[in-house]
C-alpha cells in the first residue's frame, strides 16, 4: 500500500498484474483483487502519507515503561510524491481505465437506441464502473477543487497549503 517510489522500477509489471487481473471477468475474488490493487498502487503514488519506521513511540529504559510518552523526540517522515509518481499514475489511468471507458462509449450508441436495450451487457458497465470508483478513491488525493491558474503569490493565498502543494506537484509531472 505504501511503497512510494519503488513501485516505479516495476511500472510494466504492475501495470501488466492489474490489467491481468481486472480481465477475469469470471473470477470475481480475483477481479475485486485487481480493484484493490489498482486503488492501492494509485495512492501509493498520488498521495502525502506518514513513512513510520515503528508505531509506537521510543522507550529507552525498562524504568520508563508505563510512564506517558514523549513524542517530541520521535521523527515522524513522510512520503510525498515527485512529478514521475503523477506520471506513472497517469499512465496506468491511461492503459486501464481510459481504455475501459472507451470499450463503454462504443456500446452508448445501444443505450440512447431503446431498441437494441436488450443486447447491452450490464455487467461489462458494472466491471467498468467498479474500476471508475476504485481509480477514484485512489487518485482522488491530488483532484483539486478548481484549477489554479495563476502564479501571483497574493492570488495563492486563498488557496490552502495542501492545495498549493498539489498544483505544485501536477505541474512537476509532464
Amino acid at each position: 500500500r505504501r511503497a512510494g517510489k519503488s513501485v516505479l522500477d516495476y511500472r510494466d509489471e504492475v501495470i501488466t498484474a492489474i490489467i491481468y487481473a481486472l480481465s477475469k471477468y469470471d473470477d470475481r475474488h480475483l477481479f475485486k483483487a485487481g480493484c484493490k490493487l489498482l486503488r492501492h498502487t494509485l495512492s501509493s503514488q498520488c498521495e502525502s502519507y506518514p513513512i513510520s519506521s515503528d508505531s509506537c513511540p521510543h522507550f529507552y529504559d525498562e524504568h520508563d515503561w508505563g510512564t506517558s510518552a514523549h513524542l517530541h523526540s520521535d521523527t515522524v517522515s513522510w512520503h510525498v510524491p515527485c512529478g514521475d509518481q503523477i506520471d506513472f499514475a497517469v499512465e496506468i489511468l491511461d492503459k486501464i481505465l481510459f481504455q475501459k471507458m472507451q470499450e463503454l462509449s462504443m456500446d452508448l450508441p445501444k443505450v440512447l437506441n431503446g431498441k437494441q436495450r436488450e443486447k447491452i451487457d450490464i455487467n461489462k458497465w458494472r466491471r467498468c464502473f467498479k474500476i471508475l470508483h476504485y481509480s477514484l478513491r485512489g487518485c482522488c488525493g491530488v483532484l483539486l477543487d478548481e484549477v489554479i491558474e495563476t502564479k501571483d503569490s497574493k492570488m495563492l493565498e486563498e488557496y490552502d497549503p495542501n492545495e498549493i502543494a498539489t498544483w505544485h506537484l501536477i505541474q512537476a509531472a509532464s
